[in-house]
């Protein structure tokens, strides 16, 4: 069999015919492309899991700390409505002490302007009746007796000179006046010769004067009423001092009695005023206290506030958790304040009445001074002044947060 002639080309040129393939290359190409799929893939899943991984237990402590956050939210915002009404309440208070304190001053000067005014009409009170009217006025409420060098301090009232400066020996500033116990800043005493001249015109009546037949006489016997009897206390006559009802009985001339129970008066009386005195001073340093308290609680709430300001809104949430806990610290001390307060208000008040029963009962004519005065004197021994419980006004606070780590390091400032 004979072979077929090559075909022949348009170039004139005979080829052999040959099948088209892909080249190494395209094959290369595709392998490696396949493979940049794979790898991708697979790194995809990675970065996924590992987000996974990680993002879950963020997302997890963020729901944990979410809930009580808001609570925590809920609960300031409450907080700063009840704040906003206590300032608008002590902003009222000052305003109402404010207009008392000017209605106050307008009283004392219109008392100086009448001062003049008023003791003319105790002169002429004390000319109509000398021995009832104008003793009172004319007797010091320190030692009992008449004025010596009359001294008018700045609440008004009057006392010897040698008498207020003894009880104010040892201050410099915070001077109480011994009748009333207001406090003036400065040693103010201004004399008051009006004062002098109605003492020394009541002595000259009281020397002069006569007592009214049936105020001296014993109405059984209408003899001379001289002498006292201690285990009656009552005056008597000298026949009444023979009778069967007091021969027994200790009795005493009437001066001596009533000099011996004015002494005596006046020894408790000293010692009743210490003790409101020291009352007011526990009073004022319990105030004090309770002051000191809200400033440091104001100043640690400020700092509170300031600081966690910077953080996000879980964190804000948090803070309330800590003022909660100052708030109720405030309110714990506070209290124990209050109670300390109200003692010693209950404590002063018993003091200024018993006190004043033993002015006015030194100040009473003989009869009503004699009458009842062990009774008087038996109170006076048994008032007993009991100090309030010493109440520490420091702040202790305390926390422990389960939070991230950074955020305990936020926080660890306010431990």
């Amino acid at each position: 069999m004979a072979a077929r002639p090559a075909r022949k080309t348009g170039s004139g040129i005979n080829r052999p015919m040959t099948r088209w393939r892909p080249c190494e290359f395209d094959r290369s190409f595709s392998q490696l492309r396949m493979g940049l799929f794979k790898v991708a893939a697979e790194a995809a899943a990675l970065v996924e899991a590992l987000l996974d991984k990680h993002l879950q237990p963020l997302e997890d402590q963020l729901r944990k700390v979410q809930g009580p956050l808001e609570d925590m939210i809920c609960e300031f915002l409450k907080q700063q409505q009840l704040t906003g009404e206590l300032e608008a309440r002590v902003q009222a208070a000052e305003e109402s002490l404010f207009q008392a304190h000017k209605a106050l001053e307008a009283c004392q000067e219109e008392r100086y302007c009448h001062q003049d005014r008023y003791f003319i009409q105790m002169q002429i009170m004390a000319a109509a009746n000398p021995a009832e009217s104008l003793r009172d006025e004319a007797s010091c409420s320190i030692c009992l007796d008449y004025f010596t060098d009359p001294v008018t301090i700045d609440c008004g009232h009057n006392f010897c000179r040698s008498c207020i400066t003894q009880s104010w020996e040892g201050r410099d500033r915070n001077f109480p006046c011994p009748q009333c116990r207001e406090t003036s800043q400065q040693r103010n005493l201004r004399p008051n010769r009006h004062l002098a001249n109605m003492t020394e015109m009541m002595k000259k009546l009281s020397q002069c004067s006569v007592r009214p037949k049936e105020e001296n006489l014993c109405e059984e016997h209408e003899e001379k009423l001289k002498l006292f009897c201690e285990e009656d206390q009552k005056i008597i006559c000298l026949i009444c001092r023979e009778s069967r009802d007091h021969r027994s009985h200790t009795v005493s001339p009437i001066k001596e009695a009533v000099q011996e129970y004015k002494e005596k008066l006046k020894m408790h009386l000293e010692p009743l005023r210490k003790n409101l005195e020291d009352l007011l001073k526990f009073k004022s340093t319990e105030e004090k206290k309770a002051e000191e308290l809200k400033s440091e609680t104001q100043i640690k709430r400020q700092k509170v506030e300031s600081e966690f300001e910077e953080l996000q809104q879980f964190l804000n949430k948090e803070k309330q958790i800590l003022l909660s806990r100052l708030e109720k610290e405030e309110k714990k001390i506070l209290q124990r304040i209050m109670e300390n307060e109200t003692q010693l208000e209950e404590q002063s008040s018993s003091l200024m009445q018993l006190i004043t029963e033993i002015e006015e009962k030194s100040q009473q004519p003989t009869n009503e001074l004699l009458k009842d005065v062990k009774d008087a004197l038996s109170r006076c021994e048994k008032m007993k002044f009991l100090e309030p419980e010493v109440v520490s006004t420091d702040l202790k606070m305390g926390f422990q947060l389960s939070y991230p780590q950074q955020l305990k390091k936020w926080i660890t400032k306010f431990g």
